[in-house]
């Protein structure tokens, strides 16, 4: 069989960046004979603390982090209990990525040993421990020195059938295997002074400073999530991120892996469709190109296939076509058969549901998308037979999709880009290749041109705006924003749309700005989808568009505002400031939304005879209070208990009349 190189190798050569850059080879020398003579010599005086201290860290990373140290006596505190766990929330021990199940759930004991005699020492402790009364639920046994797999089951047993308790007894090999497998050489080091350490080969490189304190932020944030709908809703997307940021770090495989399993849990218990694909996707994708293994796309393909195929988006079904290519590269090379993963049967459906979405014109974008799929996954059996009719069909059709995207800013033609720099080396020479290449290169640099020139304007646009000089700003912000269409830019877009928008309201120009505002909602709504979390902005943009609505007149609009701000509690983890501002935005937003009330026509106010209960569900207790009583229901309020015992229909007519009066209320329309 021909020699290929491995996934990770692969990886690494083309994406470089998605790897770690920091240089730790030989940071730490601990050759495993040395961590078994160094276990081997510990006596029972002062390194006893030494090595319980040490096995306690290693069993926090590798059984259950909930361990709380004991403070008795040597040789096992006051009841052969070294340490044990403690009850932790659900919600805390969800977010855990190491460990074992129903740690945070159950009470644990654990008991740790230096004496050579092991077996008469495990007999006690665990004997010790039933004593004190406590319900344990499992005991482990951890000891410096070696044991025969045959004796420790043995004992293992004899201990459960007379005590009722499931006992693990973890020995020296355990130990070495776990501080090399997991890379645990530091906390070997720092408590039982086992091998060396040369802090100057320790070179931690820009990319992973960045990466490592975005990681402890997501971990710090998720150690505190649960406390609010928000901050649960929120953990989905730190989960992933926190997994995704551990493999570029190269943490070792435990923690990667067990942080990838958490966000697959957080988003199936919390998260959406979406959110539950993205994350199985990504911890096969990171056991094949980082850890070498195949095992995972091949069991996880049915679990992604439904849930990419619950709905006809074209980006999710890249997904899969993505794994789809990775089974059918190893047929290719010949490590398995077609039969084995089965490719005959995934590819027919993968094929229908890419037709299917490439035939939905009420979608373009989508459809768009759709066939540059299709000739994707027909690039992979035609580059196997090497036909050169269908892959002259091939490249031609995608430079067909290339014209076709001219007019479509959100097509990820980066798609296309990145799969033809793979391929490039082994295509054969031919006109129609070459004249795609050419077709793409000219694509992408437009595009590129333009982002650059979108930031050039933006950035002027925005000085602009901040200056006041807003009809100056809303030339370069418009103009900004045609050359941020492209998907590549959305981020830019939505910002320089919100800002666009505010210029065209300051000027007085409200459905231009209406027209804009929405945009740069719609556009962030999107982004918080792609990117697996709402995104904070979603707050002053719904905001903006809740107050340019006003001014229109737009009563629905607001209250479609509304809702998407009362839900923000529940989907964001706010701050305390962050709440206060949300709470004062919408305060402010009713008592504009009293002073537009105010100002209607009789015949206006009776089309929203039915908008109190409205109001009332949305939390805009001045609107609602106002609004009935215009309508006739003054007398009724008093019925209600919330309702404050100072208001009185006086106080309503003094107030309507107020709000009628307001400044900024004559610029406000007085009918729907």
């Amino acid at each position: 069989m021909t020699d290929f190189l491995k996934p990770s190798e692969i990886m690494r050569h083309n994406r470089p960046y998605f790897f770690s850059d920091s240089s730790t080879e030989g940071a730490y020398t601990l050759p495993r004979t040395e961590l078994s003579h160094c276990l081997d010599s510990l006596t029972e005086g002062n390194e006893h603390h030494d090595f319980e201290v040490f096995a306690r860290k290693l069993c926090e990373r590798e059984i259950c982090p909930n361990l709380r140290p004991q403070t008795g006596p040597e040789g096992g505190g006051d009841g052969k209990v070294d340490t044990e766990t403690y009850p932790v929330a659900d919600k805390i021990s969800e977010c855990w990525f190491q460990g074992l199940a129903n740690a945070g759930k159950e009470r644990w004991g654990f008991a740790f040993s230096v004496k050579e005699r092991w077996q008469p020492k495990v007999r006690s402790d665990v004997q010790g421990m039933v004593e004190t009364g406590r319900t344990y639920n499992r005991i482990f046994f951890v000891t410096s020195r070696p044991a025969r797999a045959n004796n420790l089951h043995k004992i293992e047993s004899e201990l459960k059938t007379k005590f009722g308790v499931p006992v693990t007894i973890l020995d020296r090999s355990w130990i070495i295997d776990k501080v090399f497998e997991n890379k645990h050489e530091g906390l070997a080091f720092k408590h039982i002074s086992a091998g060396s350490y040369d802090e100057s080969k320790l070179v931690v490189g820009p990319r992973d400073f960045k990466r490592q304190k975005r990681l402890d932020e997501l971990e710090e944030n998720l150690t505190k999530s649960g406390k609010s709908e928000g901050e649960t809703t929120q953990s989905v997307a730190d989960s992933l991120d926190a997994a995704k940021i551990s493999r570029m770090l190269e943490i070792p495989r435990i923690q990667t892996s067990g942080r990838f399993d958490r966000a697959i849990k957080l988003a199936k218990k919390y998260g959406t469709r979406r959110q539950e694909m993205q994350s199985i996707y990504e911890q096969a994708w990171t056991d094949l190109w980082w850890f070498d293994e195949i095992d995972a796309i091949n069991e996880n393909y049915e679990k992604i296939e439904k849930l990419a195929f619950a709905d006809n988006n074209a980006d999710d079904i890249s997904k899969l076509l993505n794994l789809y290519n990775v089974l059918f590269g190893r047929v290719i090379q010949g490590w398995e058969t077609d039969e084995i993963l089965n490719i005959l049967k995934r590819g027919a459906r993968l094929r229908e549901k890419i037709d299917k979405i490439s035939m939905d014109t009420s979608r373009p974008n989508n459809a768009l998308y759709g066939k540059m799929l299709g000739y994707l996954f027909e690039l992979s059996d035609a580059t196997r037979s090497d036909d050169k009719r269908r892959l002259d069909n091939i490249w031609n059709g995608l430079s067909k999709v290339l014209d076709d995207a001219q007019g479509l800013g959100e097509f990820p033609a980066e798609i296309i880009d990145l799969v033809t720099d793979a391929i490039q080396p082994f295509v054969r020479a031919n006109d129609a290749f070459d004249k795609f290449i050419i077709k793409l290169a000219n694509f992408m640099g437009e595009r590129a041109k333009e982002g650059e020139l979108g930031r050039i304007l933006f950035r002027r646009g925005e000085q602009l705006l901040e200056t006041e000089k807003l009809f100056k700003a809303i030339g370069f912000l418009g103009t900004a924003s045609i050359h941020f269409m492209k998907d590549e830019y959305q981020e830019e877009q939505f910002r320089t749309l919100d800002c666009l928008s505010l210029a065209y309201s300051e000027v007085g120009l409200l459905w231009a700005a209406r027209a804009t505002a929405l945009l740069a909602l719609v556009r962030i709504i999107a982004l918080s989808d792609e990117t697996s979390g709402i995104r904070q902005e979603i707050i002053p943009a719904a905001n903006l568009f809740a107050i340019i609505s006003i001014k229109l007149g737009r009563f629905v609009d607001v209250l479609n505002a509304v809702q998407l701000l009362n839900g923000m509690p529940a989907t964001l983890p706010l701050s305390d400031e962050g709440q206060e501002t949300l709470i004062k935005m919408l305060h402010s937003i009713d008592s504009s939304l009293l002073c537009l009330l105010a100002r209607l026509e009789p015949d206006d106010l009776q089309t929203l005879s039915g908008a109190p209960d409205i109001l009332d569900k949305s939390n805009l207790l001045s609107s609602w209070m106002i609004l009935l009583f215009l309508l006739g229901y003054g007398d009724t309020l008093k019925l209600d208990s919330d309702i404050p015992e100072w208001i009185s229909v006086d106080r309503l007519v003094e107030v309507a009349e107020l709000a009628i009066n307001q400044p900024d209320a004559h610029d406000l329309p007085n009918k729907l």
